[in-house]
Parts: C-alpha cells; sequence; structure tokens
C-alpha cells in the first residue's frame, strides 16, 4: 500500500467514525423531536388547531439559515436536512389529528407496489408508511400493475401503491383506466426523488446539486377499497374525474368555476373517450375537500357544466409538503372545514339552497333543458325487427327527436310480455341507427347496467325502480344520460333525493319524468302532477319531462294532457306510439296512432311559440 493510500484510508476511517458520532446523536435527537412533535399533535388536536402554522415554519426556516451561514455549512444543505425533518413531524402530528389509536393503526399492513425490492416503487412505500400507521406495513412487489390493482381490489391486500406520473416520461395512462373501471378510491399520495446511484443500497440517496441534472421524480397514489378523507386541520388534494362534450368553451366554463371560487388547481389531463366519439375525459387534481368551501360551490357549478363529474379520492396533499421548503417558502393549501348544517346533512346538487341556472343535458346531439322541446316517440316494447324498424320511421317523420322501446319490461303480471331482452336492445339499436334516433330504454337490474349503456342513448328508470338504491348508484358511475321516472306514490322531495343518488355518484346527466301519482281516482290510469312539473323546475336545475301515456291510460286522453304538460314548462315529452296499436303486445290502449302523433304535433307548435321555444 503506497503513502497515498495509506492516508486516504485513515480519512475515510475518519469519516467513518464522525458519520457514526452524527448518526449516535441523529438517532437520539431525531426521536426525542418526533416525541415532541407528537405531543404538539396531541394539542393541536384538542386545541381544534390545524397542522400547518406557516408562521412557525418560516421562524424555523429563519433560524436553520442564520446557524448555517455562522457554523459554514451550505444553506441548502441545511433546508434539504429541515424539509425532511418538518416532513416527518407533520406526519407524526397528522396521526394524531387522524387517530392513531384505530384498530387498522395498530395492526401490519399489506400493501402493493409495482416492481421490485428497492425499486422507486418499494422505496416510496416504505417512505410512506413510515409515519401513515404505527403497526408498520408488509410490502408486496407484483411485476404488472394489472396484478398490483388487483391485489387490493381482491382483498389479498389493504392497500396498493400506483405510480401515476413522472417528471421525465409524463403521466401514466394506464392507471387512470383502472380509477375509470373500478370502485377503489385514492386515499393518500407519495413523491419519491430517484437519484443516481439509486440502486447502490437501500434507501441511499445522493444528493447531487449539478445544475445540469434533470430530477427524476414519480408521484404515487394509494389506492384503498373505500374513501379515507382526512380530518379537520390537514391539508387536502381531491382528485376529480370529469367527462365533457366536444364543445366550444366546455372546459373554460369549468375552469372558471374553479377560478371564480379561487380554488387552485395542481393537475389537469385530458384523454378521448373512444367509446363514445366527440367526448373527453379530464384527470383534475384540487386543494380542498368537497364537501367543503370554497371546493363544494366550485363542484356545484362544474356540475352543470359537465356529464360525469366523480370524486376519485381526497387524501393529505404531499406533493407540495416535498417541495416548497427547497425554496425558502411555505405555502397556505386548503383546509377542510369542520363544519355541517344544523341537522348534520349537507346541501347535494339536485335540490340547491339557491336557484341555479337550468342544466342542459346533452345525449347524443339532443339537448334536454334548453330553447328546443324534446318529444321521445315509440313503443311499449320491441315486438320484432319490422314494428321497431317501422315505429322508428314513423315517429322520426313525425317530430320525434329520439326512439323509446322497451327490451325488458317490468309487468304487473307475471305471464304478460315480458320483452326480447338482449335481443330487443340491437334491435332497438339498428332502428336508431337506421332512422338517425338516440335510443331510450329501461334497466330493471344492476348487472344489466353495463350491457345497455353500451346500446342505448339514455337509459330509463321506471317508476318501480325509482327507490332501487343500488341500481340508482350504479347508474352514477357510468357516462350515460339517465331518465328518472317518478314513482307511484313518491313525493317531490324523493324523486329529488333519488336522482341525487346518482348525481353522487358521478353522473350529473339527469332528466326528471313526471309520469302521474296512484291517488282514489280511477278514470285513469295514474293522476298526471302538473303541479309537480311547476316545483320541480323551482327546486332543481334538472331537465323535467312528461309521460303523459301513462298517466292516462286511454288513448283519447294522452294529447289533452300532453298539451297541459307543454303549456306548465315541461321540457319534452315521452309519449307511446305504435304502428298498429292494437296488435301491441303490451299497453295498447294508451299508444297513439300516427295520425295522433301528426296532431300532436300541430297542436304543440303555437304553445312553444308562445314560450319562445321549438319542436
Amino acid at each position: 500500500m503506497s503513502k497515498a493510500e495509506s492516508h486516504l484510508n485513515k480519512a475515510r476511517q475518519e469519516i467513518d467514525q464522525v458519520d457514526g458520532e452524527i448518526l449516535a446523536q441523529m438517532g437520539r435527537l431525531l426521536g426525542r423531536r418526533m416525541e415532541v412533535a407528537r405531543a404538539v399533535g396531541a394539542l393541536k388536536e384538542s386545541a381544534g388547531g390545524e397542522l400547518l402554522d406557516p408562521e412557525r415554519e418560516k421562524a424555523l426556516l429563519k433560524t436553520w439559515a442564520k446557524h448555517a451561514a455562522q457554523s459554514g455549512i451550505s444553506q441548502q444543505l441545511a433546508m434539504r436536512v429541515l424539509r425532511e425533518i418538518l416532513v416527518h413531524s407533520r406526519r407524526t402530528q397528522e396521526r394524531v389529528l387522524l387517530g392513531e389509536n384505530n384498530t387498522k393503526d395498530r395492526r401490519t399492513l399489506r400493501v402493493a407496489y409495482w416492481g421490485k425490492l428497492e425499486s422507486a416503487g418499494d422505496l416510496a412505500c416504505a417512505k410512506l408508511f413510515d409515519t401513515r400507521c404505527s403497526g408498520g406495513a408488509d410490502r408486496v412487489g407484483f411485476v404488472t400493475l394489472a396484478a398490483t390493482v388487483e391485489a387490493v381490489r381482491s382483498g389479498k391486500t389493504d392497500y396498493a401503491l400506483v405510480p401515476v406520473e413522472n417528471s421525465l416520461t409524463g403521466s401514466s395512462g394506464e392507471i387512470e383506466h383502472y380509477l375509470i373501471d373500478s370502485d377503489l378510491a385514492i386515499v393518500d399520495e407519495e413523491v419519491w426523488e430517484s437519484t443516481q446511484d439509486n440502486g447502490a443500497g437501500r434507501f441511499l440517496e445522493v444528493w447531487d446539486t449539478s445544475p445540469a441534472r434533470v430530477p427524476d421524480v414519480t408521484r404515487f397514489l394509494l389506492l384503498g377499497p373505500k374513501h379515507e378523507p382526512p380530518g379537520p386541520g390537514v391539508p387536502a388534494k381531491t382528485s376529480l374525474l370529469l367527462t365533457l362534450d366536444h364543445q366550444q368553451g366546455a372546459l373554460a366554463r369549468c375552469l372558471a368555476a374553479f377560478a371564480k371560487y379561487e380554488v387552485n388547481l395542481t393537475r389537469i389531463e385530458s384523454r378521448p373517450q373512444t367509446e363514445t366519439p366527440w367526448q373527453y375525459r379530464f384527470f383534475i387534481d384540487v386543494e380542498g375537500v368537497p364537501t367543503e368551501d370554497p371546493l363544494r360551490l366550485a363542484l356545484e357549478d362544474v356540475r352543470a357544466q359537465c356529464n360525469l363529474l366523480r370524486v376519485l379520492g381526497t387524501y393529505p396533499a404531499r406533493t407540495r409538503e416535498a417541495r416548497h421548503l427547497e425554496h425558502g417558502a411555505t405555502f397556505t393549501p386548503a383546509l377542510p372545514e369542520a363544519s355541517s348544517s344544523k341537522n348534520g346533512t349537507k346541501k347535494v346538487p339536485a335540490q340547491a339552497e339557491q336557484k341555479r341556472k337550468p342544466m342542459i343535458v346533452r345525449a347524443a346531439g339532443v339537448e334536454f333543458g334548453g330553447d328546443r322541446f324534446v318529444l321521445i316517440a315509440g313503443p311499449c316494447a320491441v315486438e320484432s325487427r319490422q314494428q321497431i324498424l317501422h315505429a322508428a320511421e314513423m315517429v322520426k317523420s313525425r317530430g320525434a327527436s329520439m326512439l323509446r322501446g322497451g327490451a325488458f319490461k317490468p309487468r304487473s303480471s307475471p305471464y304478460s310480455f315480458q320483452g326480447l331482452g338482449a335481443d330487443g336492445l340491437k334491435l332497438l339499436q339498428e332502428a336508431g341507427h337506421a332512422h338517425g334516433l338516440p335510443t331510450v330504454t329501461e334497466v330493471l337490474r344492476t348487472e344489466d347496467v353495463p350491457l345497455i349503456a353500451r346500446s342505448a342513448d339514455v337509459l330509463q328508470v321506471g317508476a318501480r325502480n325509482m327507490q332501487n338504491f343500488s341500481l340508482l348508484r350504479a347508474l352514477g358511475s357510468i357516462d350515460r344520460p339517465i331518465l328518472l321516472k317518478r314513482g307511484l306514490s313518491a313525493t317531490v322531495k324523493e324523486l329529488l333525493l333519488a336522482a341525487e343518488y346518482i348525481i353522487a355518484g358521478g353522473n350529473q346527466r339527469v332528466i326528471l319524468c313526471e309520469r302521474g301519482i296512484r291517488t282514489f281516482e280511477t278514470a285513469t290510469r295514474s293522476t298526471l302532477d302538473l303541479g309537480a312539473v311547476a316545483v320541480l323546475k323551482t327546486r332543481t336545475h334538472l331537465p323535467v319531462i312528461v309521460d303523459p301515456s301513462h298517466a292516462a291510460g286511454h288513448r283519447h286522453l294522452v294529447l289533452p294532457l300532453a298539451l297541459a304538460a307543454a303549456a306548465v314548462g315541461a321540457d319534452g315529452l315521452i309519449v307511446e306510439a305504435h304502428p298498429n296499436p292494437e296488435e301491441a303486445l303490451c299497453d295498447k290502449e294508451q299508444a297513439l296512432h300516427a295520425e295522433d302523433l301528426d296532431e300532436l304535433g300541430a297542436k304543440l307548435l303555437p304553445i312553444l311559440k308562445s314560450q319562445g321555444r321549438v319542436l
């Protein structure tokens, strides 16, 4: 060994000795700091305080910078160390604020991640769960993203940590696909910065301050089986999915709503909907909690502009906590408020306290709620190919905008015609395409929703299913307009609450339908409540149409009720019409002839003209 090598080894041994002293002191002092941080968190919880104290952090920054300068230490190095200390302190306090003694927090969790041991996914998972729960986490790596997501979906693991975007390669469209098609929720996030020697050893980071270096930063999302919104005082972020038609100003109007209420957007990306031409999906991250102002107010405005609005998750904001101290500045993110209405409930979109601008629901080019009165017509049931093609031609030539037809029929008698099922759907779709008419058909069961949504342009919920809440929830997750009929004995409020089940699931395109209610009167099949139409027009922003056919039960009464509905302000009609009503397999007494449709159109025109509307 040369003399130079001997001196080098001696110097390295001295460095190792100093490092040992640093680690010993750091372990003792950091452990003490985390204990004090936990106590501070408990005091904040008892006092109802917030997690972040920006003024306190500014003071710490100045103090550390001053001591670093006096000691001849790089201020950048000092700020990086302080950043990590404050991040861990915050997360320690966050656990206290969220209640660190819950059962899930105490037990060891199983967390799936995509990648191998000591990969970025593994290291980010270790970093997140080092402070997220006291019981720790068993990390399980998977070879594919699909297997990682399936692990939490099937219950094999409690959570799954997946990458959503990278500073070098961009966003992951694949994970967005899983967020759309599953019931998983985003419950947390983590940011991991990979370094040049990331694989050299477990948790080894090399702080390269070269200005030429491009940071390789990955943002991960933690997925869980249910939503876990942060508690009061914890800075929060919300991820949203919304869909918009390809129309001028559609996105601008949504962004204007966020700007109006000063809601900060941290991410926005668009994807075309391949299954629905001329519609686009937008993935948006915003600061705040959707049940609290100002985000709640902004989302109310956004709902009126989009087709689908779904909250993918609300979780602690960690991306900005990982960066802002590097630049010597603090931030004040949106904080959830611990408040509610007097009775513990919150106002929801379908029955807002203040009158909102009427919403226009678009369905395959047809607009409900605008200046054009919508006429939906067709047979009660799809009976044959010839029948539905003839019916489509008949209603199209007489001013109908959409074709109705039942494939799955809810009949009072088990011996009545139940519909052609999936074959009827195909025939209805064929007839609609042949004559340029969007289609409307009824869905009876939750398991039929995907099948019908692929074929029909509007899904109808019949009166018998108005309070089928599992069905309503399923319809809330799809991107198809829903025609919701009022139940036989339902109040206006109950109809609105049923609509809110769909809206709460994310689907904003709900069309209400008054179809008559059950009373003591027997002269008609049901009693058409025209007063409900007027009430609904003042109590909701949703479009309202009327079904005079089921209210009347008799052909000669359908037209008078239809005209009255138009006069009272309904946005449209849905009527039964058949090429040969006398041969219809169901509801033949109320089905209109072709001549009846001619008369209906002629008599509607002067009423609509007086209102400034057209057919």
